[in-house]
Parts: structure tokens; sequence; C-alpha cells
């Protein structure tokens, strides 16, 4: 059988913050990078979610990986759609909807609720707000979708709560694309859940990770894997995680992220005992040279003398006063630099979407088994192959100050695994 859910998400943190939603279901979720067309990974879990890659690419070359994940996804016979958008609304949120619309089934209904009250994100208005703030610079999601050529209906937080919402998503079938929901709490996106759930044609389920766990919350999510086992179809045992032995191996924690946040957890995680590496932009934009296998060589000294390493890129200063540091090209090779490293790591926190697909394809790796979330946004999952390691992913906005140092702790404590890494090819 196909699986349950399939998820288009534009980066890797985003497949796994969304996927890992659906385990509170009993539902097996593996995420994913390759060609859509390696149906033998569409067979492992309920959940498959795709990390499209396309938040790094142009508008009209997103909306077409996007049409083809989704064609794909169709044509298997997967059932539920997830569009997986930032919840701060960067990307290319308008082409990737509309070809994902056409994609799917005609008279598809887009419900759109990026909200995560978890992390503070919130939908009011239309706009998206972080802690209550109204991001800057940022149209209304509505505007947007219309720009696109997407025909919107807006329902506010008042009509969310009045209980009609099911009649305007049916009203909306024949006169509209998508109904733009507000939500400032867990109940607002359950409520949009609902409804939407109730509904007989097909739907695009369009938010962040909070959409996705007030599905799971309604109820209505867990069907095909009873269906599975009862016809005694092959089904992926739930994850188990098993505690890690204290020898189990070195932590590298990787910040691709430009975020502020993810520089101060970086920051933190040094305080906490971490031996903290910067890697200069230059010596990844003029290859592998000298310095670069000095400070690869440094770097393996560290992880096979038993400390944990956090790696960070010298920031890049940016006209708004950030710092560049997630380019595709810098993080790629950052990869091919932390390759050799692999034997000597017993476990991963990655923060950045594309410094994370970028490690990991450097190391042979083509999918994770989500386990668990450790911290809102946070998730916990382990590599599908020979070698079994145990991977943390983060948004790099996610969190406070001490989100990574937490996530090592956790890692170190309840992490997958085995007794010691060569059982996992036994």
């Amino acid at each position: 059988m196909p699986p349950q859910v399939g998820i288009v998400a534009d980066d890797l943190t985003g497949a796994a913050d969304t996927g890992v939603a659906f385990l509170a279901a009993g539902l097996t979720t593996i995420v994913s990078w390759p060609d859509i067309h390696d149906v033998s990974v569409l067979e492992q879990a309920d959940v498959v979610s795709f990390d499209a890659g396309s938040r790094a690419v142009d508008r009209e070359r997103a909306g077409a990986i996007t049409a083809r994940i989704v064609s794909r996804f169709r044509e298997i016979g997967i059932p539920t759609l997830y569009k997986k958008i930032d919840s701060t609304l960067r990307g290319h949120i308008g082409a990737e909807l509309l070809a994902a619309l056409h994609a799917w089934h005609p008279q598809s209904l887009a419900i759109v609720a990026p909200a995560f009250p978890r992390t503070g994100r919130t939908t009011v208005n239309g706009y998206q707000c972080v802690d209550g703030v109204t991001l800057p610079g940022r149209a209304s999601l509505p505007e947007l979708l219309e720009t696109i050529g997407i025909r919107t209906r807006r329902s506010d937080l008042s009509f969310v709560r009045s209980g009609g919402l099911e009649s305007l998503f049916r009203d909306c079938q024949q006169t509209a694309g998508a109904v733009v929901c507000d939500a400032e709490t867990d109940e607002d996106l359950e409520v949009i859940a609902r409804a939407g759930l109730r509904l007989q044609a097909p739907v695009v389920w369009v938010g962040s990770g909070g959409l996705a766990r007030a599905m799971t919350a309604a109820g209505r999510m867990t069907v095909s894997a009873r269906q599975r086992a009862a016809t005694g179809a092959s089904i992926s045992a739930p994850p188990v995680p098993v505690r890690l032995p204290r020898d189990f191996g070195s932590v590298l924690i990787v910040v691709g992220s430009r975020s502020t946040i993810a520089r101060a957890q970086a920051e933190a995680l040094a305080e906490a005992g971490s031996h903290r590496i910067d890697v200069p932009v230059h010596v990844l934009r003029s290859g592998m040279t000298a310095d670069g296998s000095r400070i690869a060589g440094e770097i393996e000294a560290r992880l096979r003398a038993g400390d944990d390493v956090v790696t960070t890129l010298e920031a890049v200063a940016m006209e708004d006063g950030g710092v560049e540091t997630e380019d595709p090209r810098l993080v790629e090779r950052l990869g091919e630099l932390l390759a050799p490293e692999a034997a000597a790591v017993g476990g991963l926190i990655l923060t950045g979407g594309a410094t994370a697909v970028a490690l990991l394809r450097a190391w042979g790796t083509t999918a994770l088994r989500i386990q668990a979330e450790l911290d809102p946004g946070v998730v916990l999952s382990e590599t599908v192959g020979a070698r079994r390691v145990p991977v943390v992913t983060k948004a790099g906005a996610f969190g406070d100050r001490g989100t990574l140092t937490r996530a090592r702790e956790q890692l170190r404590k309840d992490g997958p695994g085995t007794k010691n890494q060569e059982q996992g090819t036994k």
C-alpha cells in the first residue's frame, strides 16, 4: 500500500519538523531527498516527507520541482497531500502552491494555515507574526497568493472560532482555490483541521509544523496503518528510542544557518564544553586547500579524542545587519570538508536545511527515519542505511539560546541507536 501522507517541503528541517507530527498517530515517517521515482523509499513508511530543495532555486524551478513530486504522489495513490511552507513565509510559497494545486486533483481546495504557536508563529488578519509582532516587509498571505493567480478567501480568527468553517470550506470548493485561516493557538488549528478533514473533495493542506500536529490531534490519521496491519501488509515497526552507551562516539554539531539565534546557540554550546571550530568562508570558496585540510584534521582529531565539536561558518556581513552563511555552494563544500570525519562521529546535530542535506549527502545518506521531537521543531531521527547514526535537525531560527545544548544532552541520553555502531549492520 502507498503511504498515507505525502509531504512536500522546501528544505530538510521543514520536512522533518512537519513529518514528526505524525508520530503521535502511530505512523512511521521517512524524510528523504532523492529522486521521487525511487519508489522503494516511498514504500518504507506511512508518511513520506520530501525535501524538494526548492528554497534555493528560482521561482520557475521551484514550481516545476513541486509539480513533479506532487504528481508522483498522486500516481502511486497517496491520499493526503501536505504542502509544508515556512512559518515566516520564506521561499516561493505562491508558485509552489499553484503548482501543487494543478498537479494534485481537479478542483482541489488549499486549506492554508501556517501558524505554529508552539514556536511563537501565529497568523492574524492574514499576516504572519513571530512572538506577537507582525513580520516586517512581508505581504499578507492572501495578497501573496492572489498575486500568483490563486483565487483566495480568508477566515479571520472570529470566524475560525464561530463554528462556520466547514460551511465556508464547502462554499470555497466552488468559488476559490485557497482559504487562508488565521490561528493563534493549537486549538484554532485543530478547528481548522477537523473542518477540513470532513470535506469529501480533495484538499491540499498547506502549513508549517503546527497544522500537521492539529491533523493528528483530530484523530483521522491512523486508518491506513490499521488497514495495513489488518491485511497483513508489511509495515515498519514504530521507532523505539534506545539509550545510547556513554562511549557511543563524539557529537558533531554543524551550524550553517545564518540566523542570529542559531549562532547564539553555537556560542552556548561552546560555553557548555563543546569545542568550537569556525570554518572561514574563504577556505570553502577556494576549495580543499592546505587551510581546509588543516581545519578538517583539527576537527577529526578533536572528535577522535572524544570531544564534541560545534562547527560554524565564519559570518559574512549582509546589508540588513544579519549574516549570510547557508549559501548552497558553501554548505556543499562544508559537507565535502567534513565527509572524512564520518567514522569518528556517533551523533549529529544539524542546523539549517541546506547544511543538513549537504552533510548527509556527503556521508552517503539518502533518508532519515524520524524517532522523536525533542523540543518544538527540534527533531531526532536516525540515518537509513548500513550505518545507523542519530541525527538532530532544527531550523536556524527555532528555539532559545540553550536549545542546541539541550539537544546535545538529550542525544547522549536518549537517542536511537545500538550498543555499538557495527550492530546496525548485522
